[in-house]
């Protein structure tokens, strides 16, 4: 297909440090205190995303004036068994999904306890931020 294979780098950890913190969003939150743009969203190493991935992103959420856009993706699980996914089926990844920086901000950055993506979404959904979604599966999730 029209993939694009990431490949910037391997971050090894523990998914959970020993107090139960996400190491991945502990240091998404640092970097979010040196960012200057508008938007924030990750990519990882090994998972696939469309060639036009930011553009359909980013298109969607100036559109819609949102603070928080999400895509269609498939994931693997067990043996690499692919199924379709989405929040609402109760499954998201960092990879899935881009957010305005300053909605961040607000909310104090992205949970560090649990599962900081789906907390993160819920969050943003129960304190009234516009949500949009792309239709499309943009990201393949390994």
């Amino acid at each position: 297909e029209d993939m694009l294979d990431v490949k910037l780098y391997e971050l090894s950890h523990e998914y959970f440090d020993k107090e139960g913190k996400d190491p991945f969003y502990s240091k998404a939150n640092y970097g979010l205190t040196m960012a200057q743009g508008e938007y924030a969203g990750f990519f990882s190493g090994g998972d696939y995303y469309t060639k036009d991935y930011l553009q359909k992103m980013i298109d969607c959420l100036k559109r819609d004036d949102a603070s928080f856009v999400y895509c269609n993706f498939k994931s693997h699980y067990g043996q690499n068994a692919e199924c379709d996914a989405a929040i609402e089926q109760g499954h998201i990844t960092s990879g899935s999904f881009i957010v305005r920086i300053p909605m961040v901000r607000k909310l104090k950055g992205f949970p560090i306890n649990g599962m900081g993506d789906f907390q993160f979404a819920n969050e943003v959904k129960n304190k009234g931020y516009k949500m949009v979604k792309v239709e499309e599966t943009l990201y393949v999730h390994k």
